[in-house]
């Protein structure tokens, strides 16, 4: 209950970022503020110690494990995945060494983080050939053509303090004139036969996504990861049984991605903290493990 109660309302957000900047001048203090190639688990990147992603990946060789090769979903060597938020593509190349046969779409909407998403696909060349770069907003497809505040750089150093969020710390970066599609009309263009799995990160903008990805998740019924946050879906006035009544209706269940354990529209306010995020595993109902509340 204690456990519970502090999860429910640390801001668990902020102390992650004050451990990320305490391992940066840690970090610093022996190796130097440089950037640097690294090889992590086969997969080469170019990682900046100031950034808090990429000091992740060079320090703990892996970010967010339980979205890049889930315990509880099998990812077929030949699937078709898609990747919304591929930020600086640490993500993307794990995909990529999982679907030798497949193919994954990376997409993201800022210059700042689609520079250095194609620089370390060129450092990953078997890779980058199972790759397949777009930059581009994805939306609901109903509404104005205006580009939302896309976050792609979380700095550690103390610098790029304007505009962050006063949650999750993150910095909104420019996108320039890049086109707002939804997934339905991109993978129709693409005529894409199969989808197998779907991964959305785009702090806040998930629900959008979704919304313009109904055919495709109605006729390829395949697995999606998403990010959920109380606060977060708050700032863009949605609540959880938005979300539960959006995959429900489209014969979904819902469990949380690091234990396989159920979230509900009862239990919701247990499983997802106050002042942070969970990523949500929306399995076909069909697939949906057993696992207790």
């Amino acid at each position: 209950m204690i456990r519970q109660i502090i999860r429910r309302h640390m801001r668990i957000t902020r102390v992650k970022i004050a451990m990320a900047k305490l391992l940066y001048r840690l970090t610093v203090l022996f190796t130097g503020p440089d950037k640097r190639i690294i090889i992590r688990r086969g997969i080469g990147y170019e990682v900046d110690p100031s950034e808090g992603l990429d000091l992740s990946m060079l320090l703990f060789g892996n970010f967010q494990r339980h979205v890049s090769r889930n315990p509880w979903v099998k990812i077929p060597q030949q699937a078709m995945i898609l990747d919304v938020g591929a930020n600086v593509g640490f993500m993307t190349l794990q995909y990529a060494q999982l679907v030798p046969g497949g193919l994954v779409y990376a997409f993201e909407p800022t210059g700042y983080a689609y520079a250095k998403l194609l620089r370390n696909l060129s450092l990953n060349p078997e890779l980058e050939k199972t790759v397949r770069p777009v930059q581009a907003f994805l939306s609901s497809g109903g509404e104005a053509d205006a580009v939302p505040v896309a976050y792609s750089s979380w700095r550690v150093d103390g610098s790029g303090s304007d505009g962050r969020h006063p949650v999750h710390g993150g910095s909104p970066m420019p996108a320039g004139e890049v086109p707002v599609i939804t997934l339905d009309a991109f993978c129709a263009a693409e005529r894409l036969e199969r989808i197998d799995f779907i991964k959305i990160d785009t702090d806040g903008h998930e629900y959008a996504v979704l919304s313009g990805a109904i055919d495709i998740l109605q006729r390829f019924r395949p697995v999606v990861i998403l990010e959920i946050g109380l606060y977060i879906m708050e700032e863009r006035g949605l609540n959880f049984g938005d979300y539960d009544r959006f995959f429900t209706g489209l014969g979904y269940e819902l469990y949380d991605a690091a234990n396989l354990k159920p979230v509900t529209t009862g239990n919701h306010l247990r499983r997802i903290p106050r002042w942070g995020t969970i990523d949500l595993l929306a399995l076909p109902a069909a697939e949906g493990g057993e696992s207790g509340n």
